[in-house]
């Protein structure tokens, strides 16, 4: 056990410790000093300003290019949607106009109908009244 002649070990109150050196640690590498950045001209600077306000005009005009272009996209589907419904509509109003079409032709032949009922009984009538005439005679 010669070599834990300079370390500490054993039992501590929150469990068994291992071995400790009791030398310090070497303190780490001191950082290297950071050399400073070279100082920029005036029209640099302004070069840097004038290119990122090119940036963000960049920027707003494509997004208000994407802007205008869903408006125009949305204005379409409208444009047609509104074709389709008045489509629908002059089918609609087509087909209502057959439809009263075909009624009124129904009626007229109903009417039709009534009147050669209404003959046929005065006819069968003036027959029945005839034939009673005939056998009382």
């Amino acid at each position: 056990m010669p070599e834990f002649v300079n370390l500490e070990m054993g039992w501590s109150g929150q469990g068994w410790m291992d071995p400790m050196p009791s030398t310090p640690p070497p303190p780490p590498p001191a950082p290297e000093p950071v050399a400073e950045p070279p100082k920029r001209s005036r029209a640099i600077v302004a070069a840097a300003v004038v290119s990122v306000a090119a940036d963000r005009v960049a920027k707003a005009v494509k997004k208000a290019v994407g802007k205008a272009k869903r408006a125009v996209k949305k204005e379409q589907r409208r444009i047609k949607v509104k074709r389709a419904v008045g489509k629908v509509k002059a089918k609609a109003a087509v087909g209502k106009a057959k439809v009263k079409r075909a009624v009124k032709k129904v009626a007229k032949k109903a009417k039709a109908r009534q009147t050669v009922r209404k003959a046929k009984r005065t006819v069968r009538k003036v027959v029945r009244q005839a034939k009673r005439a005939a056998r009382k005679k």
